[in-house]
């Protein structure tokens, strides 16, 4: 017999089905469904806590030739800590869902960064068409950016809406599953990191621009409008604000294809531990981006100094309090 066999036999004899005996494991019930159908084998931690259940030595579990166990295979207790128990709320994944939720995903990140870098292009396209035309023009050109870019936003809140819930839940992959994120991880993961490394340059170098921009501005004594004279100070604004819309486009691009790989992974962020708390951090994210959007177009359209000064201090102060909550329940739950 095979350990296929043999697992379905230990468990009929004692009278459980797949559900107790994952309960009593520490794995989801698929996970016993696919050793009983030989789809799967389980790892050697795994393979012992079998063994020490059902009373009956690890060789009798893998070797074939031997056919009976050496004992009466009594069930025993495994000690499985309450924290190695399967969430019996975990959500199934097939094949098929795990494809679907790449390529619904990977669209939508792709929407997603092209319309905050829209939204943040708008300062820049503002400057530009009121050196050469009336403020009508440029007015009506910046709404119609920051309409694209909102209804974009919009569209992708419903797009992945469906998908929310995988990351505060735990999972259950169907084999094959976790495969096709390890190669997505494999394929794509160097260029995503990549990526958003160059995302941290160009809003790196659109700060240091910026901060020169905001110099010029004191050193020529005129801060408070569109209206300032000297061509170094709109060049440089408009140079700072091109970068930090490349930022916002190539940044979040690398940081969310690869947070959508190591959800279906569950590692990291995502582990089984820490997907409870990640609904606090997500509706963090969401209010204060929505905040952010507001605060930066309303400060554009009054003051482009004060804008940009708020440009860069609130992605500052994203970037630290997001990576210390994030960084601070990881540690927790280790």
């Amino acid at each position: 017999m095979i350990f296929a066999d043999k697992l379905i036999m230990l468990r009929k004899k004692n009278g459980m089905s797949q559900e107790d005996l994952a309960n009593e494991i520490g794995v989801s019930r698929q996970s016993v469904s696919k050793w009983e159908g030989a789809q799967s084998v389980p790892d050697l931690t795994k393979i012992i806590k079998i063994s020490k259940f059902f009373g009956v030595s690890t060789d009798y579990l893998l070797k074939d030739e031997i056919e009976q166990p050496d004992n009466d295979n009594k069930p025993q207790e495994t000690g499985v800590s309450e924290d190695n128990v399967v969430d019996e709320e975990a959500i199934e994944m097939s094949i098929g869902d795990v494809t679907g939720y790449f390529k619904r995903t990977n669209l939508s990140s792709i929407i997603m960064c092209a319309a905050l870098a829209c939204i943040m292009i708008c300062p820049a396209v503002a400057v530009l068409i009121l050196q050469f035309d009336s403020g009508i023009l440029s007015v009506v050109t910046v709404g119609v950016l920051l309409a694209a870019g909102l209804a974009a936003l919009i569209a992708v809140y419903i797009m992945d809406k469906k998908y929310t819930p995988l990351k505060t839940q735990s999972l259950a992959l169907e084999y094959g599953g976790a495969g096709i994120a390890e190669d997505n991880l494999k394929k794509y993961g160097k260029k995503y990191r990549i990526i958003k490394t160059a995302g941290i340059v160009c809003v790196s170098v659109g700060i240091l621009l910026s901060l020169c921009a905001l110099l010029t501005a004191v050193i020529y004594g005129n801060t408070d409008s569109y209206a300032n004279p000297d061509v170094q100070y709109f060049v440089l604004w408009t140079s700072a604000d091109i970068l930090f819309s490349a930022g916002v486009f190539l940044l979040p691009f690398g940081v969310i294809r690869l947070r959508n790989i190591y959800c279906i992974l569950e590692e990291g962020r995502f582990s089984p531990k820490n997907k409870k708390r990640n609904a606090g951090i997500r509706l963090f994210s969401m209010i204060y981006i929505g905040l952010y959007v507001v605060a930066v177009t309303l400060s554009f359209m009054l003051n482009i100094t004060v804008a940009f000064l708020i440009c860069i201090i609130g992605l500052i102060v994203y970037a630290v309090i997001y990576s210390a909550l994030v960084s601070s329940f990881i540690k927790k739950n280790k």
